[in-house]
C-alpha cells in the first residue's frame, strides 16, 4: 500500500482532532473522531474489494522486433459475481523496469475488459515479462493499493528490420533471371551481392566488394528472383553484427513473403533454405540469438 498526498492529509487532520478530543473532553469531537477512523477501514475494506478476484493476461505479437514498438494487451478478468472493480491501473516489469502503463475505469463483474500499450526494446534477444502490478486508488484515492502478480512469460525480440546495404551481408545461393521479382528495377533495391555470373551486365558490379574481395561481385537488384538463398553470417567483424543482423532480417521478411526458400549459415549452425511461415520464424529466432554465449547460434 503507498499512501498518496491526500491520504496523508486525511491522517494529519484525523490525529489532530483525535487529540483535540483527548485535550477538550467533549464528546462531540470524539465523535468526529471516531467517524474519520471508521471511514478510513471503510475505505480500506472496498479498496481491499477492488482488487479481490482479479485475473491478468497478457497477449504480445508472435513477431517482435526490438527497437520497434510492440503492441501488448492486456486482459484483466473479473471474477467476482456481483462486485465490479474500477479505477485499475496495470504495469509490467520488464527487464527491472516498470512499463506499458494501462489504465481501466470499469471493469463489470463476471466480465473481461482488454487495453492495449506499446513497449519499445532496445536488445534483441529473450527478453522475460517477470510480472505485473495492479494498483487502484479507489475508493477515495487516500490509498494506493496494489497486488503483484508473478508472470513467467518470455518474448522473442527479432533484430530491427533495416533496408540491406549489400556489403554487409555475403550470400550462397543461386539466382534465377526474370520470374515475378522482387520489386522495380532501382539501383536503390539490392537486397545482396554475389559472385559474377557470365551474361550479368556490368553495371550491376559492385567495384568496392570486388576489390576487397579479389572476384568479381555483383549486386543482386529487386528484379531478380533468386532461386534460394543462404545468409552466410560466419566471421562477421562485431562492429557490423547488428547491423548485419537487422538486413538479413529484412531479407528474411521481405522473401520469405515471395515464396524464396532462405537458409541461414552460422558458426554453430546450418539452417537449410525452405519456405513458409514456422521457417521464418526459426530463422528469425536464429538472428534473435546470434553471438548469445548461452542460448545463442
Amino acid at each position: 500500500m503507498k499512501i498518496r498526498k491526500a491520504g496523508y492529509l486525511y491522517i494529519i487532520v484525523t490525529i489532530f482532532i483525535a487529540m483535540a478530543g483527548v485535550n477538550t473532553g467533549n464528546n462531540m469531537v470524539y465523535l468526529i473522531a471516531s467517524f474519520l477512523l471508521a471511514y478510513m477501514a471503510l475505505s480500506g475494506w472496498i479498496a481491499q474489494m477492488n482488487l479481490a478476484r482479479l485475473e491478468v493476461e497478457i497477449i504480445t505479437p508472435q513477431e517482435c522486433f526490438a527497437r520497434t514498438p510492440i503492441p501488448i494487451i492486456v486482459k484483466i478478468h473479473n471474477r467476482k459475481s456481483f462486485l465490479p472493480s474500477f479505477f485499475l491501473t496495470t504495469k509490467m516489469h520488464i527487464l527491472g523496469k516498470e512499463k506499458a502503463e494501462i489504465w481501466f475505469l470499469h471493469v463489470p463483474a463476471r466480465d473481461t475488459v482488454s487495453g492495449m500499450a506499446e513497449i519499445k526494446i532496445n536488445r534483441r534477444g529473450v527478453v522475460g515479462i517477470d510480472s505485473i502490478i495492479i494498483q487502484s486508488g479507489f475508493p477515495f484515492n487516500f490509498f494506493d493499493r496494489y497486488q503483484v502478480i508473478k508472470i513467467k512469460r518470455e518474448m522473442f525480440l527479432f533484430p530491427r528490420p533495416e533496408r540491406c546495404n549489400s556489403d554487409m551481408i555475403t550470400v550462397e545461393g543461386n539466382c534465377g533471371r526474370g520470374g515475378s521479382g522482387l520489386g522495380v528495377p532501382n539501383y536503390d533495391d539490392m537486397y545482396s551481392i554475389r559472385e559474377y555470373v557470365p551474361g550479368d551486365p556490368p553495371k550491376f558490379i559492385n567495384w568496392k566488394a570486388t576489390a576487397k574481395t579479389d572476384k568479381i561481385k555483383v549486386n543482386e537488384l529487386g528484379t531478380e528472383t533468386p532461386e534460394s538463398l543462404i545468409l552466410n553470417l560466419t566471421n562477421i567483424p562485431p562492429s557490423q553484427i547488428e547491423r548485419t543482423l537487422s538486413c538479413c532480417t529484412y531479407l528474411v521478411l521481405k522473401l520469405t513473403e515471395k515464396g524464396v526458400p532462405i537458409g541461414i549459415k552460422t558458426n554453430r549452425t546450418f539452417i537449410q533454405p525452405a519456405t513458409g511461415k514456422n521457417h521464418r520464424r526459426k530463422l528469425l529466432r536464429t538472428l534473435a540469438l546470434y553471438d548469445d554465449g548461452q542460448n545463442g547460434y
